[in-house]
Protein backbone atom coordinates (compact mmCIF):
# COMPACT_ATOMS: atom_id res chain seq x y z
CA UNK A 1 0.00 0.00 0.00
CA UNK A 2 1.33 3.43 -0.98
CA UNK A 3 -0.03 6.74 0.38
CA UNK A 4 0.76 10.42 -0.03
CA UNK A 5 -0.61 13.20 2.14
CA UNK A 6 0.06 16.83 3.03
CA UNK A 7 1.56 17.53 6.44
CA UNK A 8 1.52 20.87 8.26
CA UNK A 9 3.50 21.40 11.46
CA UNK A 10 1.84 22.77 14.59
CA UNK A 11 3.81 24.50 17.33
CA UNK A 12 1.99 25.08 20.65
CA UNK A 13 1.73 28.79 21.40
CA UNK A 14 2.65 29.68 17.80
CA UNK A 15 0.09 27.84 15.66
CA UNK A 16 0.25 26.13 12.29
CA UNK A 17 3.18 26.60 9.91
CA UNK A 18 2.66 28.59 6.72
CA UNK A 19 4.00 25.69 4.66
CA UNK A 20 2.86 22.14 3.98
CA UNK A 21 4.97 19.21 2.85
CA UNK A 22 3.93 16.28 0.66
CA UNK A 23 4.79 13.05 2.44
CA UNK A 24 4.88 9.47 1.18
CA UNK A 25 4.64 6.26 3.20
CA UNK A 26 4.53 2.59 2.19
CA UNK A 27 3.15 -0.49 3.87
CA UNK A 28 4.15 -4.02 2.89
CA UNK A 29 1.71 -5.70 5.32
CA UNK A 30 -1.66 -4.45 4.02
CA UNK A 31 -1.63 -1.27 6.09
CA UNK A 32 -0.83 -2.78 9.49
CA UNK A 33 2.42 -0.79 9.68
CA UNK A 34 4.07 1.86 7.52
CA UNK A 35 7.64 2.89 6.75
CA UNK A 36 8.73 6.23 8.20
CA UNK A 37 7.27 9.06 6.11
CA UNK A 38 9.43 10.52 3.36
CA UNK A 39 9.25 14.23 2.45
CA UNK A 40 8.71 14.57 -1.30
CA UNK A 41 9.76 17.72 -3.14
CA UNK A 42 9.98 21.26 -1.83
CA UNK A 43 7.48 22.66 0.67
CA UNK A 44 4.31 24.46 -0.44
CA UNK A 45 3.68 28.01 0.78
CA UNK A 46 -0.06 28.11 1.43
CA UNK A 47 -0.11 31.92 1.14
CA UNK A 48 0.05 31.44 -2.66
CA UNK A 49 -2.35 28.51 -2.95
CA UNK A 50 -5.70 28.99 -4.63
CA UNK A 51 -8.52 29.65 -2.20
CA UNK A 52 -12.09 30.83 -1.96
CA UNK A 53 -12.78 32.71 1.25
CA UNK A 54 -11.28 30.60 4.02
CA UNK A 55 -11.23 27.38 1.97
CA UNK A 56 -7.76 26.51 0.64
CA UNK A 57 -7.31 24.14 -2.31
CA UNK A 58 -4.18 22.30 -1.21
CA UNK A 59 -4.89 18.64 -1.90
CA UNK A 60 -7.34 18.93 -4.76
CA UNK A 61 -4.71 18.29 -7.40
CA UNK A 62 -2.67 15.29 -6.33
CA UNK A 63 -2.40 11.65 -7.23
CA UNK A 64 -0.32 8.53 -6.78
CA UNK A 65 0.33 5.54 -9.03
CA UNK A 66 2.34 2.51 -7.91
CA UNK A 67 3.89 -0.63 -9.31
CA UNK A 68 6.25 -3.26 -7.82
CA UNK A 69 9.28 -0.98 -8.42
CA UNK A 70 7.91 2.04 -6.53
CA UNK A 71 5.49 4.90 -7.02
CA UNK A 72 4.89 8.15 -8.92
CA UNK A 73 3.52 11.07 -6.92
CA UNK A 74 1.91 14.07 -8.66
CA UNK A 75 0.87 17.22 -6.79
CA UNK A 76 0.45 20.98 -7.07
CA UNK A 77 2.90 23.23 -5.28
CA UNK A 78 2.24 26.86 -4.38
CA UNK A 79 5.12 29.34 -4.11
CA UNK A 80 5.84 33.04 -4.44
CA UNK A 81 5.29 34.11 -8.05
CA UNK A 82 8.00 35.84 -10.06
CA UNK A 83 5.41 38.35 -11.30
CA UNK A 84 2.78 40.34 -9.39
CA UNK A 85 -0.11 37.91 -8.95
CA UNK A 86 -1.77 36.64 -5.78
CA UNK A 87 -1.53 32.93 -6.66
CA UNK A 88 1.16 30.75 -8.14
CA UNK A 89 0.80 26.97 -8.42
CA UNK A 90 2.81 24.54 -10.51
CA UNK A 91 2.42 20.81 -11.07
CA UNK A 92 5.19 18.52 -9.81
CA UNK A 93 5.92 14.80 -10.13
CA UNK A 94 8.42 12.52 -8.41
CA UNK A 95 9.46 8.90 -8.84
CA UNK A 96 9.80 7.14 -5.48
CA UNK A 97 11.76 3.94 -5.79
CA UNK A 98 10.78 1.25 -3.40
Amino acid sequence: MHVTYLSREFTPGVGYASHVTLQYARSIDDGQTFDAPLDVGPRTNIAYAAHLGSDWFLGDYMGLAADPAGAWAVWSRASAPSHPHPYHQTTWAARIEG
